[in-house]
């Protein structure tokens, strides 16, 4: 069994205008997992 993972931890990012997009995301992604980023429509659209 792998022990390989993509780990993230307290990710902030905010755009040059100010708008903060991320605010402390967390997550872990193991070895043989499927993941999904969802937003709403229009999601990852600079504002």
């Amino acid at each position: 069994m792998s022990h390989h993972y993509i780990r993230f931890d307290h990710v902030h990012y905010a755009y040059a205008n100010g708008y903060k997009a991320l605010k402390g995301v967390s997550f872990r992604i193991n070895h043989g997992e499927k993941v999904a980023l969802v937003g709403a429509n229009g999601a990852g659209n600079r504002p």
